[in-house]
């Protein structure tokens, strides 16, 4: 009885979803994880049939791969689902999951063990930093950018001219039409007038109108 009671603590204890099946993938028991995972009462689970907690194509997948198990070597009866799951809260959230199986057989009858983690959160931070990756390029190649508006050094009538329109028309909310040929330094312009603008912390967007 301590060994059992131990066993149940060091289960109840993990950090993962940890679900006893049947031969019939009915669950027999599951650990305070596997409630917290799946947004319902771990004592409330057993009985159900665990593939209501599944979508239907990883449902499918779990009844394959049950029945590999019983082809395999007594000793080779455990695998790590390549892919992982896609289950379903008792609310009926879905979520991806990393997770194990494995068979044993006790007075002769089916029995499995299913180790399941959600990814959902690990998912979501990698795309954050996937985001934040790009942005970050994209900020490093705005500055770089940026630095060069400075170099507007001119001298002559024309210059100084339109330096004085970009102060007068940067600190407004006027919309800005920049009007020249290929090659004059449009977009240089624009940076200066974002530059000195009461918008410079935010990033300036660019749109090529012609691909549109």
């Amino acid at each position: 009885r301590e060994r059992e009671e131990k066993l149940s603590r060091l289960v109840d204890s993990a950090l993962d979803a940890i679900l006893e099946l049947d031969s019939r993938l009915c669950v027999r028991s599951a650990n305070r994880s596997a409630g917290s995972v799946f947004g319902c009462d771990p004592g409330r689970m057993p009985g159900q049939d665990f593939r209501r907690f599944l979508t239907p194509d990883s449902a499918e997948t779990l009844e394959r791969l049950t029945r590999e198990l019983e082809t395999r070597p007594p000793d080779r009866q455990f695998l790590w689902i390549a892919g992982g799951l896609k289950a379903v809260t008792a609310a009926g959230a879905r979520f991806p999951a990393e997770a194990s199986l494995s068979r044993f057989e006790i007075g002769g009858k089916s029995f499995y063990t299913v180790i399941l983690r959600s990814i959902r959160e690990q998912i979501e931070a990698e795309r954050a930093l996937e985001r934040l990756r790009s942005e970050s390029a994209y900020l490093k190649e705005e500055i770089e950018k940026l630095h060069n508006y400075r170099e507007i050094t001119g001298r002559s009538r024309p210059v100084r001219e339109m330096l004085e329109s970009v102060r007068q028309v940067a600190p407004t909310g006027a919309a800005v039409l920049i009007c020249g040929e290929t090659g004059t330094g449009k977009e240089l312009v624009a940076r200066a007038v974002h530059a000195a603008s009461r918008r410079a912390h935010k990033t300036l967007v660019k749109v090529n109108c012609a691909a549109i």
